[in-house]
């Protein structure tokens, strides 16, 4: 029951900490921790700050992650070295704008499916993930099969045969589709459509 209900106090009026605890619902120690903190500081008491909220993140697209895996390749294939985070970040920031961070780096190199795994040296290298490697390889052997094949060019021509056309020997319907397959070494056949 509420003390200006019954029209008196219900409590000492020297017990201070008491009373502010009961009112705040608040421990008596808690109520003391706070006005001990305000005594310190000259009678400013100290708020926790707030949280804020962190960097937006930066946004890559397919272009800017596809130049970025060329780099790497770039490191093992022309200058014969393994790219460290370091050397692949300068290299980035100079000739592809790149304003991230070094833990951005490594996040985005991640996600493209590199992994670090360690050396003899015990030093972390930049290595592409087996997957990735054998499709590479699969379709670059593909490639190599698909060209050491006699292969002809072929075409496909299209004609429309228009309803005003009147041929000498009423051979073709009016209106009709006729669909020719060329090569680079004879006429192969023709059709009626």
């Amino acid at each position: 029951m509420a003390e200006f209900q019954v029209g008196k106090f219900l409590s000492d009026l020297d017990d201070v900490y008491g009373r502010t605890a009961r009112i705040t619902c608040v421990s008596e120690s808690t109520i003391r921790r706070i006005v001990d903190e305000g005594m310190q500081n000259g009678g400013k008491i100290v708020t926790p700050g707030k949280h804020r909220q962190g960097r937006p993140k930066k946004q890559i697209d397919d272009f800017d992650l596809c130049a970025i895996r060329q780099k790497v390749h770039f490191f093992y294939t022309v200058q014969k070295e393994v790219p460290t985070l370091r050397k692949l970040l300068a290299v980035v920031k100079e000739e592809l704008n790149f304003d991230g961070s070094h833990e951005f780096l490594r996040q985005v190199l991640i996600s493209i499916d590199f992994k670090f795994k360690k050396c003899q040296t015990n030093r972390l290298a930049l290595i592409e993930k087996p997957v990735i490697a054998l499709k590479c390889e699969y379709y670059l052997k593909h490639i190599l099969e698909n060209r050491k094949l006699p292969k002809e060019l072929q075409k496909a021509l299209f004609i429309w045969m228009r309803a005003t056309y009147t041929s000498p020997t009423k051979l073709l319907n009016v209106g009709s589709l006729l669909i020719f397959l060329v090569s680079n070494k004879m006429y192969l056949k023709g059709k009626d459509g």
